[in-house]
């Protein structure tokens, strides 16, 4: 290869790995922004453990949405009420029952006591108020079955959106092994290559493109973790869990 090949060679990966450096740092500023960083912070990567990147139980996400959510809660409360209504609409069918006692002083009967002390008990409905009576409760049940109809769509919904997010939040964990795993090839071919060029058995030009190519698996696995957090931001958010 002649000289001024090299030269070009190595103009084009200086020109590739400045594109990478620039994207790195495009990267870390919006990972340091979501991690409520200054967006000037620089972030060092380095190689942690597969605990770092972990995917909890998908249940525990679900039942966590199903029980924090404010629009769910609000639906439940509807249908309770709305039972309630059913209910009351019902007892409009019992009759009104009450009570009474009279006491009477009499004199005129000479075999009658004097005192004369009656109780008893009075019942009494409208029997023609009992077609109004069957529309009220027909009305009250056509409402409880909507609010038991919204109240599972809230949930179809619920379980739909957490169900998409958890598995977006697994497949960016598995990026982020498959990116480590890249950067991890690429710095041992950088070793090699640098050991190559000690020896003279490779040219600056190809030592370039390891070092860029080394760069390049770093913007790779900063852009993994970033989707990573982007996806576990999300489940928490709908979920409503904000520990892990």
């Amino acid at each position: 290869m002649s000289v001024t090949e090299n030269r070009a060679a190595m103009l084009q990966n200086k020109q590739s790995l400045l594109t990478v450096e620039m994207h790195i740092s495009d990267l870390t500023s919006e990972l340091d922004e979501l991690l409520g960083l200054p967006t000037d912070t620089e972030l060092e990567l380095s190689d942690v453990g597969p605990s770092a990147f972990s995917v909890g139980d998908r249940g525990y996400y679900l039942q966590e949405a199903l029980s924090r959510d404010p629009e769910l809660e609000a639906a439940k409360a509807m249908v309770e009420k709305s039972r309630s209504a059913v209910s009351a609409a019902y007892d409009e069918y019992i009759p009104d029952i009450s009570l009474f006692s009279v006491y009477t002083y009499q004199d005129g009967v000479p075999f009658l006591t004097n005192h004369i002390g009656t109780f008893g008990i009075m019942m009494s409905w409208n029997i023609w108020d009992w077609g109004k009576r069957s529309g009220v409760v027909g009305q009250r049940k056509a409402q409880l079955t909507q609010a038991e109809e919204n109240l599972q769509r809230l949930k179809d919904r619920i379980t739909v959106e957490t169900e998409k997010a958890y598995r977006k939040l697994e497949l960016s964990k598995s990026m982020v092994d498959v990116a480590r795993e890249a950067l991890a090839l690429r710095r041992e071919r950088q070793r090699l290559s640098a050991n190559q060029l000690k020896a003279a058995t490779t040219s600056y030009a190809k030592h370039a493109e390891t070092v860029a190519a080394v760069k390049k698996a770093e913007s790779d696995e900063l852009q993994a973790i970033l989707g990573y957090e982007l996806a576990r931001a999300e489940l928490n958010r709908i979920s409503g869990t904000f520990e892990r």
